[in-house]
C-alpha cells in the first residue's frame, strides 16, 4: 500500500483531533521510516489536499482536524511563519545588497 494512503488511514483512526496529535518520532517508528521521510510523506499528502495539521503547543505532533477551529489555528501558525520568513528574506537581501553594492532579483 502507498505510504501516503497508509498514513491517512492510520491518522483517521488514531490522530483525529488535536488532542490525539502524534509526534513525527512516534509516527516514523510506526511506519518504519526516518522522521525526514515521514515529513516528506506528510508534505505530499498536504499537497494533495489532505489537511494534516501540526501543533507547536502541547500536545505536539501531527493530526487531522476535528473541527474548523483546529484547522484555522494551524493555518494562522503557517501564515505567521510565512510573514517571519518574508521579513527575514528582505533583511538578508538588504544586507547582501549593502555588503556587495548590488541588487539581487528575488
Amino acid at each position: 500500500m502507498d505510504k501516503s494512503i497508509e498514513l491517512i488511514k492510520f491518522m483517521q483512526k488514531n490522530c483525529f483531533g488535536k488532542r490525539n496529535a502524534m509526534t513525527s518520532k512516534k509516527l516514523s517508528l510506526k511506519f518504519g521510516c526516518t522522521e525526514r521521510a515521514l515529513r516528506q510523506i506528510i508534505l505530499v499528502c498536504r499537497q494533495n489536499g489532505e489537511p494534516i495539521l501540526s501543533s507547536v503547543h502541547e500536545p505536539w505532533g501531527f493530526y487531522l482536524p476535528e473541527n474548523e477551529a483546529e484547522g484555522r489555528e494551524c493555518l494562522n501558525q503557517f501564515y505567521s511563519r510565512i510573514q517571519e520568513i518574508y521579513k527575514t528574506t528582505l533583511s538578508i537581501e538588504r544586507g547582501i545588497n549593502q555588503r556587495f553594492s548590488t541588487k539581487l532579483p528575488l
